[in-house]
């Protein structure tokens, strides 16, 4: 008896699956929101020695959008000592879809898409790029904390005559 008790219990669980998995997919939700605060960072680096470039311009140029740039002139950041410029952004949409019964959860920011170029003293100014060339392992966002987010994109310099 406890076997055949056993291969229904297996006949009723194989047989519930498809349907498990079916629901699942058929009760997707797709959703948008914003998270508290995204940072863009732009890690400038020498090319050669692979150090910080402090006091670098970084300059962005955007098709306007945002909060702080609606007629899209762009602006300048200038990085630290570290050599990171930071943008904040606050209030940035995200996205993703959830099914039914959990199987799928996914996660997305709107992509930043701006126009991209690095100079210091001492270095070749660099090319414009869009961010969206940037290394594609950068793009993918970093919690820092509820609601909060990073991005870090690398932009390497070379110097006059190297």
């Amino acid at each position: 008896m406890n076997s055949r008790w056993r291969k229904r219990l297996l006949l009723v669980a194989v047989a519930a699956l498809p349907g498990a998995c079916l629901y699942d997919r058929s009760s997707m939700i797709r959703w948008v929101g914003s998270v508290e605060l995204l940072e863009v960072d732009f890690a400038v680096t020498d090319a050669a020695t692979g150090q910080p470039v402090p006091g670098a311009r970084v300059e962005i140029l955007s098709e306007g959008g945002f909060p702080d740039d609606r007629d899209g002139r762009g602006f300048v950041l200038v990085t630290s000592p570290g050599g990171i410029a930071r943008k904040q952004l606050p209030d940035w949409t995200c996205a993703g879809k959830t099914s039914g019964l959990g199987f799928t959860d996914t996660f997305s920011l709107r992509p930043v898409t701006w126009w991209v170029r690095a100079t210091a003293d001492g270095h070749e100014p660099g090319g414009w790029t869009g961010t969206w060339d940037l290394a594609a392992e950068t793009r993918k966002p970093q919690q820092t904390g509820p609601r909060r987010y990073k991005l870090v994109f690398p932009i390497s310099l070379t110097k006059n005559g190297g």
